[in-house]
This record gives C-alpha cells, sequence and structure tokens, in this order.
C-alpha cells in the first residue's frame, strides 16, 4: 500500500513540474536553418582493363570480310560459299564443291565467313603459327555472332595452300564445327538447336 501511495505522489509531483516549467517557457520562432547547395560531381570514367593480347588487339571481328570485298581469284578458290550456308559435311578441301543444304534441315557445319589474312600473318611455311593466327582470326569473328554459348567447339578454317597464296589468296574461310553432332537451324543467328 505504501508503494501505490508513494507512486503516485512521485506522479502528481512530476506532473506539477512539468506543468510549471511549461507555463514560464518562452517560445521563439523557428528559424530555419539553410542547408548548403551541392552537386554530386560524376564519377570519373574508368580506363579500359589491359587485355592480354595487349594494346595492338584489334577489335573483334576486324579481320571479317564480306564475300563483295574478295577479289575474283579468291572467290573461284571458295566456290560459292556465303556467311550463313549450312553444309552436310566439312568443307576441308574445296577441290569439290561443298554441299550446302537449308539450315531448317540437319547439317553438321555452318559457314561463319571470311576473314582476311593480307596482314600481320607469320610465313605461310610456318605451318603452326599460321595456323594459330587464322584461329584467332576466326575467333574474333566468332565473338561478336550469336552462336549459342557451348553449342560450337571451337572454330575451324580452310585456308590457302602455298600455291594459292601465291596467286593471291589472301582470306580463310572460317565454320562452325560441332563434334557427332547435327542441328537444325542457324548456329550464327542463335538459332540452332542440337538433335
Amino acid at each position: 500500500m505504501v508503494r501505490i501511495v508513494l507512486s503516485a505522489i512521485v506522479i502528481i509531483v512530476g506532473a506539477i513540474t512539468g506543468f510549471t516549467r511549461a507555463s514560464h517557457r518562452t517560445t521563439q520562432p523557428v528559424i530555419p536553418f539553410p542547408l548548403p547547395s551541392y552537386t554530386v560531381p560524376p564519377l570519373p570514367t574508368p580506363a579500359p582493363l589491359p587485355t592480354e593480347a595487349g594494346p595492338s588487339q584489334p577489335p573483334l571481328g576486324v579481320y571479317y570480310r564480306e564475300r563483295e570485298e574478295l577479289t575474283e581469284i579468291e572467290l573461284a578458290n571458295y566456290g560459292d560459299l556465303h556467311q550463313g550456308d549450312c553444309l552436310d559435311g566439312r568443307p576441308d578441301d574445296l577441290s569439290q564443291p561443298a554441299a550446302t543444304v537449308d539450315c531448317e534441315l540437319p547439317h553438321t557445319d555452318q559457314v561463319m565467313g571470311f576473314v582476311d589474312l593480307s596482314e600481320g600473318m607469320p610465313d605461310i611455311a610456318d605451318t603452326s603459327d599460321f595456323e594459330l593466327s587464322i584461329a584467332k582470326r576466326c575467333n574474333s569473328l566468332k565473338a561478336i555472332l550469336p552462336i549459342p554459348p557451348g553449342f560450337a567447339f571451337g572454330v575451324a578454317a580452310t585456308y590457302p595452300s602455298q600455291d594459292e597464296w601465291d596467286v593471291g589468296v589472301r582470306v580463310a574461310l572460317c565454320w562452325v564445327p560441332v563434334s557427332n553432332a547435327t542441328w537444325v537451324g542457324s548456329a550464327i543467328d542463335g538459332t540452332a538447336a542440337a538433335i
């Protein structure tokens, strides 16, 4: 009982004290405090990250050549093959015309296009370096095409022999190979599906 009475007295004293302080308080006008204006400067554009190949690496696809840009001797060398042609068999040996099929029919390979070999190539007699340079150029073309990831196993190329090189053939034919598989649709426009 004593606790209840003491609690009531404390509450009453607190209320009276608060009321007394509030009645003696003078009200002052609220003066707005101006905030400084501050504009966030834009972040600087980051420098491009270095690539493994170094600054001399050409942009992706820079080696690509339209069929219309090929010389007569190059056109004769690669027959009637065009970018996007679907093939019923690999165009390894162009002494026989490559068999093209409608891309909606089952096929095993597809022409990605032509890449230029006129500049920056090792000597054609150095076969391994020459083939590596062609593979890099075909990969630069593949990188700009919407080939489904994991669908194509690398790149392949048909390139000029020494005799063809000597008469002025300076392009290679790049194509999409798929090992032990056939597909329908076009790998180079992203519509291919394995069957």
